[in-house]
């Protein structure tokens, strides 16, 4: 759950909830959470009596799915696995570019699924997915690339949208990756709902494994074309413009 001042909107926190911690965060008004080193509900406050009184409880909100994704990536030590229908190069897809960016700059393998009709109107006239994926950390590939001679393979299309954070955590649901599904960029709410995982088990039969498994077999189809990376002559040009963005972004 994300905490916000009820003022000017700033992050206070991340913190990880329960339906019993939300239920009692309803009942007292203050913030409950679920600590998950103790294992246990506690009551922010509760011992510094600096509580966090709540003045609304919000769902579904845009500026907080955009939030648990940057989070996320910024939790990621090991590996990133992305996968989504429509990726914008807009404010909220220029976010989640710069965090990935960062992620793969402190060593973090990062493979990005994007499906073709977006790979063919976003990814392959930009120059910030050129950037992206010239970085020796990233991996993109293009799923069912459009060819106009090929009409029949068209309806083929990867409406997956899910975040895999190393073999810990994932984020799965309904949200494409721009404005009108993440951040307070456009006055038009979205209300897809999505589902957050957090693995403490270590089971192998846990279903953020099964994801992955299901992630690797589309990874691997002969349709996952991966990405063309900028040639050597334009690599300086590249690197360039990824400084320009962490200065603009982060």
């Amino acid at each position: 759950v994300i905490i916000q001042d009820a003022g000017d909107g700033a992050v206070l926190m991340l913190g990880f909830t329960n339906r019993e911690a939300v239920e009692r965060t309803l009942q007292t008004k203050t913030a409950w959470f679920w600590s998950r080193s103790r294992q246990k509900l506690w009551n922010k406050g509760e011992t510094s009596g600096n509580f966090l009184h709540v003045a609304e409880v919000l769902t579904d909100c845009d500026t907080d799915a955009l939030l648990y994704r940057l989070n996320l990536i910024d939790q990621a030590e090991k590996e990133i696995i992305f996968s989504t229908f429509d990726f914008n190069v807009d404010e909220a897809g220029k976010d989640i570019m710069a965090s990935l960016l960062s992620a793969a700059e402190r060593g973090v393998r990062i493979r990005m699924l994007v499906d073709g009709f977006s790979g063919m109107l976003d990814v392959n006239s930009s120059p910030w997915f050129e950037a992206m994926a010239s970085h020796e950390n990233i991996e993109l590939k293009i799923y069912n690339p459009i060819h106009f001679y090929a009409p029949w393979k068209m309806q083929a299309r990867l409406h997956d949208k899910y975040l895999i954070i190393d073999d810990q955590m994932y984020l799965l649901g309904g949200r494409n990756t721009f404005n009108l599904f993440l951040g307070d960029y456009t006055p038009v709410k979205n209300i897809d709902r999505e589902l957050f995982i957090y693995e403490t088990a270590g089971d192998p039969e846990a279903s953020i494994h099964q994801l992955k498994q299901y992630f690797q077999s589309v990874w691997e189809l002969p349709d996952a074309k991966l990405y063309t990376k900028m040639s050597a002559a334009n690599r300086t040009k590249s690197v360039h413009l990824q400084r320009s963005f962490f200065m603009d972004r982060l």
